[in-house]
């Protein structure tokens, strides 16, 4: 799973899982199992599979 964008005024992020690219706003369910808990920043996030949180960022743009 990896964060390929935040949107502006952080609303959306768009994640990748195994090969499949999500569009999800904060409190919805995707990929079947994960949760986008909050935005945190411009580029983090944090989330929930099953019971466990964890955060991502996006990598930098080059």
């Amino acid at each position: 799973m990896r964060i390929l964008d935040v949107f502006a005024k952080r609303t959306r992020v768009q994640v990748e899982v195994d090969g499949r690219v999500w569009t999800v706003e904060e409190g919805a369910i995707f990929a079947e199992s994960f949760k986008l808990v909050k935005i945190l920043d411009g580029r983090c996030a944090r989330f929930l599979f099953g019971d466990q949180s964890f955060e991502l960022c996006a990598q930098a743009r080059k």
